[in-house]
């Protein structure tokens, strides 16, 4: 049985970063699994211990052909801001979350570093599973470090 309070797990992998999230939807579940590799990026537990974030909001919508290709291309297109805008995005605000076409539509905004404590490469297809569960929805995702 899952405690309500947790968003996501950081779960043993012997090379790379593998992630479990939680939500009692699918677009919640997008956003724990973000929270998530920024709690990486960030070298924290919890995501509050990691400061304000500031700045203009920033809008991402990505749209693809399943579910899975919609969390993997979503999580890479932050990841891809990520590096181009040297800061870590921690949170969301959903705009938009639809199956038919399977399409996603975030602001975020995030924290300006100069280093992330964990340089991330990419979301991976690699043993992803997305499941919908009694609570809800859950997902493990392996990204490349």
């Amino acid at each position: 049985m899952k405690n309500d309070n947790v968003k996501f797990k950081i779960l043993e992998h012997t090379a790379d970063l593998k992630i479990k999230a939680y939500g009692k939807t699918l677009p919640e579940l997008f956003v724990n699994l973000a929270q998530g590799m920024a709690s990486q990026q960030l070298g924290v537990e919890n995501l509050s211990e990691a400061g304000q974030t500031r700045g203009e909001w920033e809008e991402v919508a990505v749209e693809a052909d399943g579910l899975e290709s919609l969390l993997v291309d979503w999580l890479n297109e932050i990841l891809y801001r990520s590096d181009v805008k040297v800061k870590v995005y921690s949170e969301f605000e959903l705009l938009e979350f639809s199956e038919s076409p399977y399409k996603i539509k975030t602001r975020m905004r995030g924290l300006a570093l100069a280093q992330k404590k964990l340089e991330i490469k990419a979301a991976t297809y690699h043993q992803l599973e997305i499941k919908k569960t009694d609570g809800g929805w859950e997902a493990t995702v392996i990204f490349d470090i």
